[in-house]
């Protein structure tokens, strides 16, 4: 299969700064202070954008549904001790769009996930993810 074309977003489209002000004032209320990184996928092109949260072991988080790591907020805010490195998995959280119909999944799951680990220079991490 051929890399999809990467559907980006505009940083300075208004509805794209309400989003992530949004995630910003939950993301206050539960108590948590994120760190914003991006990942490229280097195969696809495409780039992710990281939520790096708080101090301690590290522990990845994937969020299943539209893969968003904004619904998680309560969850998180329990981690406590913990250095939360969570994707916004592409197509959510201001990450780069795809078409996923045109990616082999698993291969682009263990790409994903190796890119993030790399970037953190992280060989082995506990993982919480849902859905996908």
């Amino acid at each position: 299969m051929n890399p999809p074309s990467a559907l980006t977003l505009d940083p300075h489209d208004p509805q794209v700064v309400a989003a992530l002000q949004a995630e910003e004032r939950l993301f206050d209320y539960y108590g948590l202070s994120a760190q914003t990184h991006f990942v490229t996928l280097p195969r696809y092109g495409l780039r992710m954008r990281i939520s790096e949260i708080g101090r301690g072991q590290p522990i990845l988080v994937v969020p299943g549904n539209t893969g968003e790591v904004f619904p998680l907020a309560p969850l998180l805010a329990e981690l406590y001790g913990r250095r939360i490195i969570a994707l916004n998995r592409p197509g959510g959280g201001g990450s780069d769009g795809m078409d996923h119909r045109q990616v082999d999944l698993r291969e682009f799951a263990v790409e994903t996930l190796s890119a993030v680990l790399d970037a953190f220079q992280l060989e082995r991490v506990p993982i919480l993810a849902h859905s996908f």
